[in-house]
């Protein structure tokens, strides 16, 4: 689940995998902006067949807060 994680924020902000550390969030990786994490929140949805709201899009910012939630919701 990490490594699939980190390879969508990777691939949706154009950096290779090895650079999204766990700190990894908008604003404080390259490239991860506001339009980005869009892009990144629906390959999440896609990717581990989930469905996420508005709130919860934007609650989750962080390479962990959206590791964590995957971890709870599985």
């Amino acid at each position: 689940m990490e490594e699939k994680l980190k390879f969508i924020i990777a691939n949706c902000c154009q950096l290779d995998p090895s650079e999204i550390k766990d700190d990894a969030g908008v604003n404080h990786t390259p490239n991860w902006d506001s339009l980005v994490h869009i892009d990144i929140m629906a390959c999440v949805e896609q990717e581990f067949d989930i469905s996420l709201d508005t709130k919860t899009i934007t609650a989750l910012i962080t390479y962990r807060d959206i590791l964590m939630y995957l971890k709870d919701f599985g």
